[in-house]
């Protein structure tokens, strides 16, 4: 965990998500150190660049995916979940976060 928190603080967020991708460190340190730093430092769209550019067809990162998801709604970051949802071509589910996100 301490590696990873090191190298996510010192902004090699792409190092950090490959040494968690490659050597399949467990989801909940995903969350607890990648997607808390992202989220509370707006760099989700980066993110978004880096597991790409690890895994372009996102099989392999599924499961980091879904549990990142599952951190936004969590969050009440419907937002940024929408972004997700999109980014993961689940569109049903972006639909009706869109319809969630518009105002009453």
């Amino acid at each position: 965990e301490s590696l990873i928190s090191l190298l996510v603080r010192e902004r090699r967020l792409a190092k950090a998500c490959q040494f968690i991708f490659s050597e399949k460190v467990d989801k909940r340190l995903f969350v607890d150190v990648v997607a808390h730093h992202c989220l509370a430092h707006n760099q989700f769209h980066e993110l978004q660049k880096v597991i790409l550019d690890f895994d372009p067809s996102l099989r392999r990162v599924q499961e980091y995916l879904n549990s990142v998801k599952d951190f936004l709604r969590d969050r009440r970051a419907l937002d940024l979940l929408y972004s997700y949802e999109v980014f993961t071509k689940n569109y049903v589910n972006a639909g009706f976060l869109a319809k969630q996100l518009l105002p009453q």
